[in-house]
């Protein structure tokens, strides 16, 4: 699921041996406790986009989250997740996957309230524009939440039966 969206450079780096730092952050917020900013959120872009392709309508488990890390550092060799001497993978899997499910929680606040709907549009073109500004290394942050709200759905609401 999301190693189709991990950049190639980042692979062929991981792939020629280079290892992360022990205990390094894959998924970057400035706290674990407050919510991300939407700058956090497109930040991150290359590990949500993936989330939310699979996931439009609501945001996956913490669990799940951690099983994807762990099954893409299988796929990578190992290389990808490096804990810190005193942790074990899944524990440094399960860090980055808290991480992840908080950006997809403020990513799904943004869309449910619209706040960015000015500049967001729903659209065919949408994926378009982003792969142009991409080509072109104009990408800016509200290009990939731009993106990002393209992907989502409404949650199904349980009490229409939808």
């Amino acid at each position: 699921m999301m190693f189709d969206d991990i950049p190639e450079k980042a692979v062929e780096i991981i792939h020629e041996g280079k290892k992360m730092k022990p205990g390094a952050t894959l998924v970057r917020i400035s706290s674990d406790i407050s919510r991300p900013s939407a700058k956090e959120v497109s930040n991150n872009f290359v590990w949500l986009r993936a989330i939310c392709t699979e996931f439009p309508r609501k945001v996956p488990s913490a669990y799940l989250l951690t099983d994807c890390m762990l099954h893409l550092d299988r796929i990578l060799r190992g290389k990808l997740i490096v804990p810190a001497a005193a942790e074990s993978k899944v524990v440094a899997a399960a860090r980055e996957a808290k991480r992840l499910k908080k950006l997809m929680g403020t990513l799904r606040t943004l869309y449910r309230n619209r706040i960015l709907s000015a500049i967001w549009s729903v659209g065919s073109s949408l994926y378009m524009t982003f792969c142009m500004h991409i080509h072109k290394g104009k990408s800016s942050a509200d290009d990939k939440l731009h993106l990002l709200k393209g992907l989502l759905k409404p949650a199904a609401d349980t009490d229409r039966g939808l």
